[in-house]
């Protein structure tokens, strides 16, 4: 948990701010064949998902800790 949410954090969110902050205007404004979109999209994706197995993760191990007796 702890790796994803740092690959998140240092590798994902910097490339990811990268992108927005050489976007004049806003990344939904860029048609949608922009590769600079698709890009944003391609990690925004990723991102949320190893959150979300992170998040799924510490629920499970939450729970396997509630069961041990």
């Amino acid at each position: 948990m702890l790796a994803m949410s740092l690959g998140t954090g240092l590798v994902l969110a910097p490339r990811i701010d990268a992108i927005r902050d050489r976007t004049p205007g806003t990344v939904a404004s860029l048609p949608d064949t922009d590769p600079s979109k698709i890009e944003f999209g391609r990690l925004h994706g990723l991102s949320n998902a190893l959150m979300l197995v992170t998040l799924v993760a510490g629920v499970g191990l939450f729970w396997v800790e509630m069961k041990d007796q």
